[in-house]
């Protein structure tokens, strides 16, 4: 065997080699991109859902809680190719307040929930999430609150 082939048989090596981890490259890269726009929308959508849950519970009735929630997901807005907007579920959205006098060891509390959908370019599984479409995923996310100011009802004095 003489050095032109040995050079020849390296190089043809090489570039088989070069390309086998180019094809494996490619999936793992896309996976990693999915992986990181799916992150980027929970994180978005967490944290949409605690600031609105947070100031709801600071109105006094259900309608100014709502209104406040409603306006917070506003400010939230983000979309765009990948993200979808954060969405108040307002059919999920619980305002419980007792009517002023709780029952013992309850709390006022209020409850909201969000959903952002998202689109990746190679669809995965994740834990927490529904399928509309092919490569569009829906995050949801609730959070629960206790209720910081109340109307309280105290009984007449006699």
């Amino acid at each position: 065997m003489n050095v032109i082939e040995t050079t020849r048989r390296q190089s043809a090596q090489i570039a088989v080699e070069l390309i086998v981890a180019c094809l494996l490259f490619l999936p793992i890269s896309i996976l990693g991109f999915s992986t990181l726009i799916c992150q980027m929308a929970v994180s978005i959508n967490d944290r949409a859902c605690r600031d609105a849950a947070r100031i709801a519970a600071e109105a006094s009735d259900y309608s100014a809680a709502l209104k406040r929630a409603q306006a917070i997901i506003v400010t939230h807005k983000t979309s765009g190719p990948m993200f979808g907007p954060v969405q108040l579920d307002t059919s999920k959205f619980i305002f419980e307040d007792y009517a002023g006098t709780p029952p013992q060891n309850a709390y006022p509390y209020v409850s909201v929930t969000t959903t952002m959908p998202c689109t990746v370019p190679a669809y995965i599984r994740l834990f927490g999430e529904t399928v509309s479409e092919p490569k569009s995923v829906n995050f949801r996310r609730t959070y629960t609150f206790p209720i910081v100011k109340l109307k309280l009802y105290y009984p007449a004095e006699d």
